[in-house]
């Protein structure tokens, strides 16, 4: 398990559209992609804390609300749960073919990724701080190009413009819908009311 895990971390790297192809493949149930979803969202609210203890933010934190674990643990597995909702929807209205389980596996991997970036980054912060966010900067950014390929794969468009909007729509969604959402939780800037 470690070895295919390991290869298809390496391939999702050098070949995301290949690592996308494997994924579908593997056609994982929807409760087994959100089982790897709530993991991944525990390993990633862990990290979040040890990074918060090892490089503490001013004083003045934006969301008081982030400062208790399992409240950042639920508004991660929202989040990356609405972004799953949104890239399956917003897939369809432009005549996508994806199945619901494959984007949610897709997903449920990409945060699986995120936990070993980040466990590399708190490690090279530790030694070299400007390397460990160049390094969080650039998975960022080749994060997005992943997240497209991955979607150009499920979705089986013929053009990776298709992918690129099907993304852009869902940013778009998930801003709205996570609005919406922290609205309706009574969540202020300076936490909850």
């Amino acid at each position: 398990m470690m070895d295919f895990a390991k290869n298809l971390f390496r391939e999702t790297i050098f070949d995301p559209a290949g690592a996308g192809r494997r994924i579908v493949a593997l056609d994982i149930a929807p409760n087994t992609g959100w089982m790897l979803l709530g993991l991944a969202t525990v390993l990633n609210t862990l990290l979040f804390f040890a990074m918060s203890a090892m490089f503490p933010a001013p004083n003045a934190m934006p969301f008081v609300f982030l400062s208790v674990p399992w409240r950042v643990a639920l508004t991660m597995f929202v989040a990356v749960a609405m972004s799953v909702v949104a890239l399956y929807w917003s897939g369809r209205i432009l005549d996508g073919k994806a199945r619901f389980g494959d984007i949610l596996a897709m997903i449920a991997w990409l945060q699986i990724m995120r936990v070993a970036v980040q466990v590399v980054t708190i490690v090279l912060s530790l030694v070299a701080p400007f390397i460990g966010a160049l390094l969080a900067f650039g998975a960022g950014i080749y994060g997005i190009w992943i997240l497209i390929q991955f979607v150009n794969v499920a979705q089986a468009y013929a053009s990776i413009g298709k992918a690129v909007m099907n993304v852009i729509l869902t940013m778009v969604a998930l801003v709205m819908m996570l609005s919406l959402t922290l609205s309706f939780l009574g969540v202020a800037v300076t936490g909850v009311n």
